[in-house]
């Protein structure tokens, strides 16, 4: 077994905490000046992907007791104090990877300036997960958050676009003022904007009203309930190449950052308890009652993530329970768990088509991202071994030995009403057949071959040549569902990696 205390001199210490914001900063400048250099957009989009995977490594083997600024920026220095930033970091890399390499692959028109706005979203979100004081998190939550309105009104000749977009921009701005206006007042009753002071926060009314409003604003982003009537709009409004990315990164880095800031906030636990549950309750039951209604993918997935969320701020509801710890740790696993198979089918359907029928015979036209769809939703329902179950299963222990079993009940019955909008998506892909009418763009012998009966529509198209994918999109999607086995079968090592750093 390597001893990591023998490869200690070779980790990034100091301003390499730094360093995967500055190559991703590098990769935005290069993306905004694309039409004046090598590779136009493929290659502003290709950069960005090499960027984030330098990012990444460099992001897990950042030494733990790395801080930077007046520890202002932490990477982990003591884990009982901070979460380990580093896992989130690579999550947040890898994810990052994944939609680069798509957009490289298989971007349609400008994709440049997506892909600037995208590396600048990316920086932020990992300075905020890295943040141990309330003013860092606040500017490098916003700059996280400001280039995803952009992305979902991406296409300026899409109004559904536009206005999703301004629901999300409205509403977003509106809860962080509320995360602002908390903070301040955090400020006034501690007397500093350090994660630490936050632990001597007086036990008075005003500081149940401190807490509400900075929960509120980072509820917003993680689309928790009853802070998501943005979502559902603004990811049908938007192309699903973006979705793809507004629907992951930002939750992801929210989720941590709520995680981190839990930490510190273990003082106002009988709070903090009751808020993480009404919260998780709500997102559960809308979440699961809103996609089981839709026929669009991308709003399907919108309620998805929303109830997922609430599986997330189930497990920091055992916050004041000797197993908190613990619930902090499944929370990070379990987020991630939910947005690598999002990620993989929001993917697949920027290819295919936003609604549900768009996938008929997509087993025929490409069997491996038909492939690849099967284990993603699989994932987010909870079949074993994939990380999705993995995910749910160490939730389900730490409500069990946290004793929420009502709410752990209810998560298990709200998976169980999930698998019926998912396998949806399967039946699409490997059952139905295209329905009866005459297919458009037919041969003279196809048309009359029709007219006669003597093939159906189905059977015209399973003869017509595949529609292409570049191999890029398609080594994205597999990559997803690669991922989803792989942390799957390993979720010990990854859970002993997030508990117990190596170094």
């Amino acid at each position: 077994m390597v001893q990591f205390h023998t490869v200690t001199p070779l980790l990034f210490k100091g301003y390499a905490l730094l360093f995967p914001e500055a190559l991703l900063i590098i990769a935005a400048a290069w993306a905004l000046f694309a039409d004046r250099l090598p590779g136009r957009d493929r290659g502003a989009a290709a950069l960005a992907a090499g960027a984030a995977l330098v990012a990444g490594v460099i992001t897990g083997l950042t030494a733990a007791d790395t801080a930077l600024f007046g520890s202002k920026l932490i990477a982990s220095i003591n884990p009982r104090d901070f979460s380990d930033s580093r896992f989130g970091g690579v999550a947040l890399c890898v994810l990052a990877l994944i939609w680069f390499i798509w957009t490289a692959a298989a971007g349609k028109g400008r994709t440049a300036e997506a892909t600037a706005l995208a590396c600048l979203s990316l920086a932020g979100a990992l300075l905020a997960i890295q943040a141990a004081d309330l003013i860092v998190l606040l500017l490098a939550l916003e700059l996280s958050a400001l280039p995803v309105y952009v992305l979902i009104g991406y296409r300026r000749g899409r109004a559904p676009g536009f206005e999703g977009a301004l629901k999300y921009f409205l509403l977003s701005m509106l809860t962080s003022l509320f995360l602002f206006y908390g903070a301040s007042f955090a400020f006034g009753l501690a007397g500093t904007t350090h994660y630490v002071g936050l632990q001597n926060l007086p036990r008075e009314p005003l500081t149940a009203v401190v807490l509400i409003f900075m929960f509120v604003g980072i509820f917003a982003k993680m689309s928790a309930a009853p802070f998501h009537f943005w979502a559902p709009d603004a990811y049908a409004g938007a192309e699903p190449w973006s979705v793809a990315f507004a629907a992951t990164l930002p939750k992801v880095a929210a989720s941590f950052v709520l995680v981190r800031l839990m930490t510190v906030l273990q003082p106002q636990s009988e709070l903090l308890k009751w808020t993480l549950l009404i919260a998780a309750v709500l997102s559960m039951l809308v979440g699961v009652l809103g996609a089981l209604t839709q026929k669009d993918i991308r709003r399907m997935m919108a309620y998805s993530g929303v109830a997922n969320i609430g599986f997330v701020l189930l497990a920091l509801g055992v916050v004041g329970t000797p197993v908190a710890g613990s619930g902090l740790y499944f929370a990070l696993f379990f987020v991630v768990a939910y947005a690598l198979p999002t990620m993989g089918i929001l993917l697949i359907v920027a290819s295919e088509g936003g609604s549900i029928s768009a996938l008929t015979g997509l087993s025929r036209r490409r069997p491996v991202a038909a492939g690849a769809l099967v284990v993603c939703t699989l994932s987010l329902i909870g079949v074993p071994p994939l990380m999705g179950f993995f995910g749910k299963f160490f939730i389900f222990l730490a409500g069990v030995a946290g004793h929420l079993l009502p709410f752990v009940i209810l998560m298990v019955v709200v998976s169980v009403i999930s698998a019926f909008y998912y396998l949806r998506l399967v039946k699409a892909a490997f059952f139905d057949v295209p329905e009866e009418t005459a297919p458009a763009c037919l041969s003279d012998g196809q048309y009359f071959s029709w007219m006669l009966g003597i093939k159906g529509a189905g059977q015209i198209e399973a003869d017509r040549p595949a529609r292409h994918t570049p191999l890029g999109a398609e080594f994205a999607v597999l990559l997803c569902a690669l991922l989803t086995i792989a942390a799957g079968i390993g979720s010990s090592l990854i859970i002993t990696w997030i508990t117990k750093p190596p170094y």
